[in-house]
């Protein structure tokens, strides 16, 4: 039964595309992107869904209002021609479907999945009816179809189908369906890929089904849910219309700009490169690091290093070489001399950030199974709380899934201790007894004593908590980093490596500055007063102080203002001297 002018039918595809929209937010469906009404399908356009780079999913739907009369899909109405009121004929459902698909695979390029979707039953009754001269009982649509499926999945031909069919009956509505598609080249291949989805919900049944998967989606209850498809079916207005204008493909990013989440991004960069070359003593100390972590049973391993003594560039050796943490956060992004400004960015030192950015490396860890392990596809809904809990659990089921020990490291817990009058991340970290067995945190930063932030239980090194503080580098380490970087001062390579030795006592960073500054120098007297005036020590914050110095004697000296409030974060954004890039205070 139709009602003129209602709007039923139109909802109903947008609602069966809007089930698959609701489907690409989990990325195991592996769904790249949806398209409403498509104008390069022909037939098959109601719905069109990308599967990876290579598949598309069409959807032809047909939907009959109300449920009191509602007709079933039978096997007339599949393969009969039907008359417009203009006179013209109009082709078969099964023709339409079948050139729809033979179309979009010569477009397109693609696999095809043609999918005739209706809420209609398929019909049940036998009939009698004339093909070809010859009458015969035809069986029921549902019975037809279970049947000629059964002898497409098991033949190569069409010539093979047509001997395996015995009865008469069936022989003859089996070529009365071949003539209907009119070309027997793609039946075939046609009816291994076609799809009848027959006895769909109705536009009730099919909201609450995907108010359901949105709650499941989200982990979130209904009142929230409703809020969200709410604004998905808002969003309609553009999808499905002209107004979307050339953006015809709805993705992932799409979705979710109509829900007002941002897409999981890491706030951070952690995957940072170790420096070249990795001294020899430093891969010595990494090697007996991971013996360590691997051997014994503490739950935390905290790494303490003065500033400067190569804390994150070990952490980037041990990741990148030897593959050893699951996640990776970094507080911050390391200087260098090659670097000649430094954003830092106190969101950083949040809670959010730090249980955001693991949760989203751990779950990578579980693509095909975010279901099965019940994973929020999304950060966007989940409080701080709920992160933190699911990235112990992850790092607790991926223990038990591969046998291995998860270890997680935390980079540049100082940072955070230095972060006036914020709430930071420190408060939130797993005390050795939350965290479970197979599971070990590697935190890293300046020496525990320096900061009353620290949490208590990570000052005092016990069976659960073990200490280990970086090394200095040799001076054998130093020969190498001068030959490397081509130094070529008038003096013997082992008199220079023993100089920098002795006036940097070995800190990874003074050293690495010192040898930048010997490239511009031509003799060991310009060296060494270069490395007396800029206060080059063991102590790499004598160096950032007289930076700081020249920077803010400069900026006053112009009258400019200075965006940075703390002095002590401010003097480890700028490197180097000489000339001042006031957008960013870059001084170069």
């Amino acid at each position: 039964m139709s009602t003129p002018g209602i709007g039923d039918p139109y909802w109903y595809e947008w609602y069966v595309g809007l089930e698959r929209i609701i489907e690409m937010i989990n990325p195991d469906s592996n769904i790249s992107y949806v398209i409403f009404q498509s104008e390069v399908h022909n037939t098959i356009d109601d719905v069109v869904v990308g599967i990876g780079n290579q598949e598309e999913v069409c959807f032809q739907v047909k939907h009959e209002v109300g449920d009191a009369g509602k007709g079933n899909l039978t096997f007339s109405k599949l393969i009969e021609t039907t008359i417009r009121e203009s006179g013209s004929t109009k082709m078969s459902l099964i023709r339409a479907l079948a050139i729809g698909w033979k179309d979009a695979r010569e477009k397109e390029g693609k696999t095809i999945t043609p999918v005739l979707y209706t809420n209609r039953k398929l019909g049940v009754n036998r009939t009698t009816r004339t093909f070809d001269g010859e009458r015969y009982r035809a069986i029921s649509l549902e019975e037809f179809i279970r049947k000629i499926k059964s002898y497409v999945e098991q033949s190569k031909s069409i010539a093979e189908i047509d001997r395996l069919i015995d009865d008469r009956d069936l022989k003859v509505q089996w070529n009365e369906f071949k003539a209907s598609i009119g070309d027997d080249s793609l039946v075939l291949d046609f009816l291994k890929s076609v799809v009848i989805r027959s006895n769909e919900g109705s536009l009730e049944e099919l909201e609450n089904s995907m108010l359901r998967s949105l709650q499941d989606t989200f982990k979130c209850n209904l009142m929230v849910a409703r809020g969200l498809f709410d604004k998905l079916c808002s969003n309609l207005r553009i999808w499905t219309t002209t107004r979307r204008k050339d953006k015809v493909k709805v993705t992932i990013e799409d979705v979710f700009d109509a829900l007002s989440l941002n897409y999981d991004k890491e706030h951070g960069e952690h995957e940072l490169p170790y420096p070249m070359p990795f001294f020899k003593s430093r891969q010595e100390f990494a090697n007996n690091l991971i013996r360590y972590i691997k051997e014994n049973d503490q739950k935390v391993v905290w790494i303490s290093g003065d500033p400067g003594s190569g804390k994150t560039s070990l952490i980037s050796y041990l990741q990148l070489n030897n593959k050893l943490f699951k996640a990776r956060y970094h507080t911050f992004k390391p200087i260098s001399p090659e670097q000649r400004f430094y954003n830092a960015d106190s969101g950083l030192c949040k809670p959010k950030s730090l249980w955001n950015d693991l949760l989203i490396q751990l779950r990578r860890y579980f693509k095909g199974e975010l279901n099965k392990y019940n994973i929020p596809v999304t950060n966007a809904l989940c409080s701080v709380e709920q992160m933190r809990k699911e990235v112990i659990r992850l790092a607790e089921l991926l223990n038990k899934k591969t046998g291995e020990k998860v270890i997680i490291c935390i980079d540049g817990i100082d940072h955070a201790a230095r972060a006036n009058n914020e709430i930071t991340f420190l408060h939130s970290l797993f005390s050795p007894d939350e965290i479970p067995e197979g599971v070990v945190f590697v935190i890293v930063g300046q020496p525990a004593q320096l900061y009353e932030q620290y949490p208590i239980w990570l000052k005092t090194e016990t069976e659960y908590v073990a200490h280990f503080h970086m090394p200095p580098l040799l001076k054998e380490d130093i020969k190498v980093l001068l030959t490397q970087k081509g130094i070529k001062l008038d003096i013997n390579i082992n008199v220079l490596s023993e100089f920098i030795y002795e006036k940097t006592q070995g800190n990874n960073l003074s050293v690495a500055f010192a040898i930048e500054e010997a490239k511009y120098c031509d003799t060991i007297e310009d060296f060494k007063r270069i490395l007396n005036e800029k206060y080059v020590s063991g102590d790499i914050t004598n160096y950032y102080s007289h930076i700081w110095k020249y920077v803010t004697d400069y900026l006053n000296k112009k009258n400019l203002g200075f965006p940075f409030p703390d002095k002590v974060v401010a003097s480890a954004l700028i490197l180097l001297n000489g000339r001042v890039n006031t957008d960013v205070v870059t001084v170069k």
